[in-house]
């Protein structure tokens, strides 16, 4: 019989299954993989696991599905509680994640999430993000 030791035991393995299983999630949904940061790297190899693979690949569900930013964890006590704050964080990422990726400009960031710019206005204003903090160039 083959003995697989548990995730906790294998502390050094957790953050390359992840992104393994953060790349098949981002295949599955047409997405760009983001990079791991190292204090998410961190927290994923403080974790124990208890549900060892399964838990892990949901995690990496999660974050691929923009439901997890840093804190990526079931559990995380200052996770949002109701559909609505759930759906505001999706929208937060999303959102964030478009910005960053064309450097803040309005009219290419609508585009790719294909909504109206009065729409996107509305959005970040609702979800207070600063929209400069991911210009790099002139504004729009």
């Amino acid at each position: 019989m083959l003995r697989l030791p548990p995730l906790r035991e294998r502390r050094e393995d957790v953050p390359l299954l992840f992104e393994h299983f953060v790349g098949q999630a981002c295949a599955r949904h047409g997405r760009e993989p983001e990079p791991l940061c190292q204090a998410m790297s961190q927290e994923l190899m403080a974790h124990d696991w208890p549900g060892n693979v399964r838990e892990l690949r949901n995690a990496a569900e999660r974050f691929v599905l923009g439901f997890a930013d840093e804190r990526l964890l079931a559990g995380d006590e200052s996770a949002p509680t109701s559909l609505a704050q759930q759906m505001d964080q999706v929208e937060r990422v999303l959102i964030e994640r478009a910005l960053k990726r064309h450097q803040g400009r309005m009219s290419v960031t609508c585009e790719a999430l294909g909504i109206a710019r009065k729409t996107l206005y509305d959005k970040i204003a609702r979800l207070h993000i600063d929209v400069d903090a991911y210009r790099t160039g002139p504004a729009e």
